[in-house]
């Protein structure tokens, strides 16, 4: 119950946190487009003052570091996947401009981009991005600026493309295929059998 209690006042926080002065574009080449990373997001400051921007955050059902590659982050960031859940669609992938159902879970981690500072005056864009083999659904995303931050808000356009190329709506973030999914919890099972069997001969 405490689970579902704060799963919903993370919801609310996010909801709320949208701002409006942060916008964000996802342009990853999994998601249809232009890229060259696979999963590619560029936040752009839409408001009249500049900001600055320390921290970028992205779901990620992914946590298997060896899966990305090609990093691209401003200079002297640093980018970790670690296991801190953001609200994500389970299995639903809504086209660039549409209308993103609600969230309805955590995901299992997020990949977090992080460093000194850096400026962006009013129309500026940084670019945060990746590859990953895996395919995506919609998913949460943060920035922590000053004088303030941005993060997702739902239900709103998806990110991206040519009719609404930034919004405050989710992005498409890296999802593990449902085969992948069940293998990993088939090695699981498995272990645990082999266990328990150890466990009897002794």
């Amino acid at each position: 119950m405490k689970r579902v209690v704060l799963a919903v006042a993370l919801l609310a926080v996010s909801q709320q946190a949208g701002w409006g002065a942060i916008l964000i574009s996802c342009e990853g080449t999994e998601s249809g487009g232009a890229g060259p990373n696979r999963f590619q997001y560029e936040i752009q400051n839409t408001g009249p003052v500049p900001i600055t921007v320390s921290i970028f955050s992205v779901a990620t059902s992914d946590l298997n570091i060896l899966n990305y590659a090609n990093w691209v982050m401003p200079v002297g960031w640093n980018a970790i996947v670690q296991p801190l859940g953001l609200w994500v669609t389970p299995g639903v992938k809504t086209p660039h401009g549409g209308i993103s159902p609600v969230p309805s879970a955590l995901s299992s981690g997020q990949v977090m981009f992080s460093g000194p500072a850096i400026g962006l005056n009013a129309g500026q864009t940084q670019i945060f991005a990746f590859d990953n083999p895996l395919p995506s659904e919609n998913g949460e995303w943060n920035v922590t600026a000053l004088p303030a931050g941005a993060a997702t808000m739902w239900p709103s356009p998806v990110s991206g493309g040519l009719v609404q190329p930034f919004t405050d709506g989710p992005v498409h973030v890296a999802v593990p295929e449902p085969a992948s999914t069940m293998l990993v919890f088939a090695s699981g099972l498995l272990m645990v059998s082999l266990w328990r069997r150890w466990q009897g001969t002794r």
